[in-house]
């Protein structure tokens, strides 16, 4: 099984103390499935911002490039130097391991952070942007 993931998560640097979203919780998973040997891990496709604008509105998207460090789109969605970079890196990853499946593999791991299962078409919330 391929597994695709993308250092650029860590630029999503959440509060030292955090409870939630932190850099090491990929890196524990990555480093697990490669001590026991599960395949590769593989860096992601680089797909075209079309595959966001599918879902999100442009305006969404260049509110988010834009933002700066200490804006937050809710409380628990706060934008950190790294975030938008993170955010974008986790969708090609997760459209990597989709298209791995398409193209005909029985497993693929997307290995995404920040994780995107809560954002809104319409706006990031709950510590997911895309």
């Amino acid at each position: 099984m391929k597994t695709f993931y993308s250092p650029a998560h860590a630029g999503h640097a959440t509060e030292p103390g955090s409870a939630v979203e932190l850099p090491e919780r990929a890196e524990t998973v990555r480093a697990e499935i490669e001590s026991r040997g599960l395949g590769p891990v593989l860096a992601p496709q680089a797909f075209a911002d079309e595959a966001i604008l599918r879902v999100h509105p442009a305006e969404l998207m260049s509110a988010f490039r834009d933002a700066s460090a200490g804006q937050a789109f809710d409380p628990d969605t706060p934008v950190f130097k790294g975030t938008y970079m993170a955010a974008r890196a986790a969708v090609d990853v997760a459209l990597s391991g989709a298209h791995e499946i398409k193209d005909g593999a029985r497993a693929a791991f997307a290995l995404t952070r920040p994780p995107g299962h809560h954002a809104g078409a319409a706006r990031p919330m709950g510590f997911f942007y895309f």
